[in-house]
Parts: C-alpha cells; structure tokens; sequence
C-alpha cells in the first residue's frame, strides 16, 4: 500500500467534507476522524513493514505523514475554537479571537528554531528531526526549554 497515494486520498475526502452542507463542528468532527484513520493506518503500516534505507523514513516523516498530521491538527484548533467560542457580545469574542492569536504567536515562537530550518527546505539535520534513531537523543541546543 503507497502511504503517500492515501495522504492525496485524504486530502480529496477532506474537499468533499469541506463542500458537504452541515455545520463547522460536524465537518471538522468528521475531517479529525478520517485524518486519525489515516494515521492509524500509517502506524500499522510502519510498524508492519518498517523502513529500508533512511531517506525513506525520512521522506515519510518529513512530507507524507505531514499531511493528515497538519489537517488533524488544524481541525482539532477549529473545533476547540467553535466549541469555546464566546455566544455572548462581541467583545468577549473579539477577546477571545485575541487570545487565541497570541496563544499561536507564542507557539510559533517557542518553535521558532523549527521554523528556521523548514523554511528554507533545509536537509543537513533530517535525521535528527525526522528519524525515530535520535528521537529521545537530540535536542536542539538554541531551544527556549534548553537554557
């Protein structure tokens, strides 16, 4: 089974949810379900066959499990968000909104380093970050948490 074939399957599903009349909480609803299947389904897989050489981990990693990772984790944020989402008046929402914008500044932020070195399509610490090898012995030595 090609994983990367499912990702492009999830990514056309995810367009029919978004399409589907409904309301926001059900569709996102739905699109966390099949995006936590499909890496249900990576896990199987993976644990099942494993990885040859390197670079293919590291390209899973890297590019085909980030894309039902990056829509879980976008869907999750959008559900939280309707279900805490002030009904009262307008500036309890317009506080709310804020809040949450400086709680995802203060996440890219502690990230920042991450950041940094996926912008550019840097590849000199791939297996590092995108290995299971250094998973519990690498740390980035310029992180906030580190000093």
């Amino acid at each position: 089974m090609n994983l990367q074939i499912l990702s492009k399957k999830l990514l056309k599903d995810l367009g029919e949810i978004k399409i589907q009349n409904g309301n926001i909480l059900d569709k996102a609803y739905q699109s966390i379900e099949i995006c936590r299947n499909q890496l249900y389904t990576f896990k199987k897989q993976i644990l099942k066959k494993g990885f040859k050489p390197i670079k293919d981990e590291i390209k899973f990693f890297k590019e085909t499990k980030q894309i039902p990772l990056i829509q879980l984790i976008y869907f999750s944020e959008i559900h939280s968000f309707e279900i805490q989402f002030p009904k009262a008046d307008k500036e309890n929402q317009l506080k709310c909104i804020k809040k949450k914008i400086n709680k995802l500044n203060r996440f890219f932020l502690y990230n920042i380093d991450f950041g940094r070195y996926i912008d550019p399509d840097a590849t000199h610490f791939d297996k590092e970050y995108y290995t299971r090898d250094y998973f519990n012995t690498f740390h980035v030595i310029t992180s906030k948490f580190y000093f």
